[in-house]
């Protein structure tokens, strides 16, 4: 890379670290639901079996994959700029599983890419995150990619 905002290791590209892990309780689900005005049942209605594990909406991991990304590019000792969400220019999403409530979901994040790019109105950096979910049994359960520009 030629500009020193863009300067890091490039072993870093394409590996994930730790960065966190939550619990998928009702009280969560439930207010994602009421943000994203999707319809979630209060109760499966198997008269108290808590043996039914109970789906939540595909998109709810989804709310984490931006958490935490600008302490994880402090601890990796990257540029400042590689936390600054400024503006993000693009996500995809891939789900691969289900996911329950009570699940223990682990995130595990990196940087998939980092590029400068000179448009019109000047030179910008680009950063590739990508975060991947994982329960506690180790099944992968989504990927997500974003992508993040700012100017230089």
């Amino acid at each position: 890379m030629t500009s020193p905002d863009l300067t890091f290791d490039r072993r870093l590209v394409g590996r994930r670290f730790p960065s966190g892990s939550f619990e998928v309780t009702e009280e969560a689900v439930a207010g994602y639901c009421m943000a994203v005005g999707e319809a979630w049942p209060a109760s499966d209605g198997a008269s108290g079996d808590e043996s039914i594990r109970r789906p939540v909406p595909p998109t709810f991991v989804l709310l984490q994959a931006l958490r935490g990304i600008s302490d994880l590019a402090r601890a990796l000792g990257l540029p400042e700029r590689f936390g600054d969400l400024s503006t993000q220019t693009g996500e995809s999403v891939e789900l691969l599983g289900p996911v329950y409530l009570g699940d223990i979901i682990e995130k595990r994040s990196g940087i998939q890419d980092a590029y400068r790019k000179t448009g019109r109105s000047g030179p910008m950096a680009f950063v590739v995150w990508e975060a991947e979910f994982a329960n506690q049994d180790g099944a992968v359960v989504a990927r997500a990619r974003m992508s993040f520009m700012t100017r230089l």
